[in-house]
């Protein structure tokens, strides 16, 4: 035993489980699956010398216990409540208290975990787009504040609608329905299918430039709400 380290914590005495239980740690709780009845888990002190440990359930104090120096097993059913919640151990000896431990003891590990993972998963994905943004946002420079640049970002954003309007507005799909009607009326010649190409091809040109206008939208407005954020909370948009 630490005889400088005073804590409690949850283990198993068998050194073969307590090696390999599951637990994951997230915002300094760790979770862990509730065990069954006998299973056998323990709350686990190491105390330098005589001390409380103070023992907490989902946020209220639950039970205080006075132990003597050395190293303590205590089975933890019964300790605590049945079912599920926050267990918090805490520690003083001397009125110096140690390191506080928290788990949260749940009744599907799996479940648990594999919802924390595409937490992470999700706070990576924020993580890497900022780290875009911040490389696609430069800073505010030669008179300009983060408003103005909100501004100027939602006015390319209105540009490129206005774009989409424009190359949507001529649209000739209806023009290509008939020259097929028309082929099937009159026959499949070379000139029906070069006019056919031709509005096929200005079909098409039309819609990527819609295509290319939606992906500048969605990129302008992305930065335009970027600047935002950067904003203190106490400026706010200024009205133009």
């Amino acid at each position: 035993m630490n005889q400088n380290h005073n804590v409690a914590y949850l283990d198993f005495p068998d050194e073969q489980r307590s090696l390999t239980f599951d637990s994951f740690s997230e915002n300094g709780v760790q979770t862990i699956e509730r065990p069954v009845y006998h299973d056998g888990m323990c709350i686990c002190a190491e105390l330098a010398g005589a001390g409380k440990i103070f023992i907490s359930w989902n946020g209220a104090l639950h039970k205080e216990l006075n132990l003597p120096g050395g190293s303590h097993k205590l089975l933890l059913e019964d300790h605590i409540p049945a079912g599920v919640g926050q267990l918090t151990l805490a520690v003083v000896v001397d009125r110096e208290a140690g390191e506080e431990r928290a788990y949260r003891l749940v009744s599907d590990y799996m479940m648990e975990y594999t919802e924390y993972l595409f937490r992470v998963y999700k706070d990576q994905r924020e993580a890497e787009r900022l780290k875009r943004l911040q490389m696609q946002c430069p800073a505010p420079h030669d008179g300009q504040t983060l408003a103005s640049l909100t501004k100027e970002k939602y006015e390319a954003a209105s540009g490129e609608a206005e774009q989409v309007h424009r190359a949507l507005g001529h649209l000739t799909a209806i023009d290509l329905s008939h020259m097929f009607h028309i082929t099937l009326s009159l026959g499949d010649s070379q000139d029906m299918r070069k006019l056919a190409d031709a509005a096929l091809s200005n079909l098409g040109d039309q819609l990527r430039k819609a295509l290319q206008s939606l992906d500048n939208i969605a990129l302008n407005v992305e930065h335009a709400r970027y600047y935002t954020d950067q904003q203190p909370a106490d400026e706010g948009p200024q009205a133009s």
